[in-house]
């Protein structure tokens, strides 16, 4: 079965201006399955108005790449962004224990704290 290399522009529209959770989870699935950041070689422009999303697509491409052995990450994904707050995307207070002590130091380092099942669910 031949899969698309490239990541469809309407994931990233879809991550950015409506549903980033669900688009999210296509990325994951998107990179997995195919084994490279194609399509992700530039910073997504124009989105700097959300720069939580954009710190969030950047931890989980660079956590991807080293869960996939892809030696190629683009410098806009291995940089580090420091948010101005830190960000529980989970929103559940009860859960931020736990997020800041399973986060991924690909995520930590951008002020971000997720739970480390997010990766099983997809």
């Amino acid at each position: 079965m031949s899969y698309k290399k490239q990541i469809e522009t309407g994931v990233i529209e879809e991550f950015f201006h409506r549903d980033w959770k669900l688009a999210l989870g296509e990325i994951i699935l998107h990179v997995r399955r195919v084994k490279s950041l194609a399509g992700f070689e530039q910073k997504p422009l124009g989105k700097l108005e959300r720069p939580e999303l954009i710190a969030l697509l950047a931890a989980t491409l660079h956590y991807l790449a080293h869960e996939q052995g892809i030696e190629e990450i683009p410098v806009w994904i291995s940089s580090a962004y420091s948010l101005e707050h830190a960000w529980f995307p989970a929103g559940l207070k009860s859960m931020r224990a736990m997020a800041i002590a399973e986060s991924p130091l690909e995520f930590r380092r951008n002020d971000i704290f997720i739970l480390r099942d997010l990766f099983d669910r997809c």
